[in-house]
C-alpha cells in the first residue's frame, strides 16, 4: 500500500489462495498491531476471486499503522499491511492525462493527477487532497488601431474572467485524482484555465479552449493521453495444504 495522508478512508483486501487458486468462503481476520485507526469490521469472508475487504478510519495519522490479515479460524497465516503519513511538503503532481485539449462542440476529457512522495522512485499516495481551480476566461479581441490612451495601438485586449470555481478531490490507491473540466456553460470561443496543487507547495497548469463548431482536423491537440492506472492494491494471503 502507499502511504496515505491526514484524515481518510480506505479499503483494506487481502487474497485467500490455495495452490494459485481462489479460497471463496473463507474468514479472514484483521486486527491493527500498531498505530491508532478504526477498522469497520474484525473479519470478512472472501468472494468468489478469494478477495476479503474491510475499512481502515484514520485520523490525522502521525506515525505508521500496521494492520495484519490473519486467514481463520486458526489465524495463520498472517500478512502485514502498513499505512505511513507524508507531511504536505513531501507531496509532488505528476501529470497523467487531459493536457493540451481544445473541444469543439463537446465536452472536454478528465484531467488526471497522480499525487506521490519525493521517496525515489516516487510512492503513490493514498487520500491526499488535490485541489482543481479553474478559471473560464473570454479571449480578449484587439483594440482599434488608435488606442484608448491605455493601451498601446495593436496590443491585444485584456481576456475577461466569466467564471472562477474551486473543487477538492482525494486521491485513489494509485495516487490518482481527476476532474471534468466545464466550460461554466459559456458559448466558444472560451479558454479555461486549471490550476492543480496538493501539499503545501506541488502545482500543475493546464491551458484548455473550446472553439466553435465545426471545426476541421481529427487531432485537435495532440495524442490523447490515458490516465496510466496501477494494479489494485491487494494483499496476499497464502494459504497452503
Amino acid at each position: 500500500m502507499g502511504p496515505i495522508l491526514s484524515v481518510r478512508l480506505f479499503p483494506v483486501t487481502a487474497r485467500v489462495v490455495s495452490n494459485g487458486t481462489p479460497r471463496a468462503n473463507t474468514t479472514v481476520n484483521f486486527t491493527i498491531v500498531n498505530g491508532a485507526g478504526t477498522l469497520s469490521a474484525a473479519s470478512a469472508q472472501t468472494d468468489s476471486n478469494g478477495y476479503a475487504t474491510v475499512t481502515l478510519s484514520v485520523t490525522q495519522i502521525a506515525s505508521l499503522v500496521q494492520v495484519s490479515a490473519c486467514v481463520g479460524p486458526a489465524n495463520a497465516p498472517c500478512q502485514p499491511l502498513y499505512a505511513t503519513p507524508v507531511p504536505l511538503s513531501q507531496l509532488n503532481l505528476q501529470p497523467v492525462a487531459g493536457q493540451g485539449q481544445i473541444a469543439a462542440g463537446q465536452g472536454f476529457q478528465p484531467v488526471v493527477v497522480r499525487v506521490v512522495d519525493s521517496a525515489s522512485p516516487p510512492n503513490p499516495v493514498l487520500g491526499a487532497s488535490v485541489v482543481f481551480q479553474a478559471t473560464v476566461l473570454r479571449p480578449g479581441g484587439s483594440p482599434s488601431s488608435g488606442g484608448d490612451g491605455e493601451t498601446n495601438p495593436g496590443d491585444p485586449a485584456m481576456p475577461v474572467i466569466l467564471k472562477v470555481s474551486r473543487t477538492t478531490a482525494v486521491s485513489d490507491a494509485d495516487g490518482l485524482a481527476s476532474l471534468v473540466p466545464s466550460d461554466g456553460g459559456f458559448g466558444a470561443p472560451v479558454s479555461v484555465d486549471l490550476q492543480v496543487t496538493a501539499g503545501s507547495g506541488a502545482l500543475l497548469a493546464y491551458l484548455l479552449q473550446t472553439v466553435p463548431a465545426p471545426f476541421h482536423g481529427s487531432n485537435f491537440g495532440g495524442p490523447r493521453q490515458r490516465p496510466i492506472g496501477r494494479p489494485p492494491i491487494r494483499l496476499p494471503v497464502m494459504v497452503e495444504r
